[in-house]
């Protein structure tokens, strides 16, 4: 039994078939793969982008914010409701004359 069986793999022989219609398909498949995924990281590179200018604008609003809240206390005595009673005034004020 051992006989037969190693003298069936010393026949055995590998025949390399090449399919040009098989290789004309993989490749074109390939090539639009390699194009959606060209487009995809595109995509992603443009939303990497605007997440970076939101966090920018995100930390200046929180600053300008901080300022202002720092700016509108202690000033001559006034609490920061007080400041900011007397700047809807004379907002409204402005908005009156106009």
């Amino acid at each position: 039994m051992l006989l037969v069986t190693a003298s069936v793999q010393t026949y055995a022989g590998w025949r390399v078939v090449i399919d040009k219609k098989c290789i004309k398909i993989v490749s074109s498949n390939l090539a639009s793969q390699q194009l959606i995924e060209d487009r995809h990281n595109a995509r992603l590179d443009t939303i990497a982008e605007k997440q970076k200018k939101v966090e920018l604008y995100s930390v200046s609003m929180a600053t300008m914010k901080e300022l202002y809240k720092l700016s509108m206390q202690n000033i001559s005595g006034f609490g920061t409701e007080s400041l900011y009673y007397k700047e809807i005034g004379t907002c409204a004020l402005d908005i009156i004359r106009d």
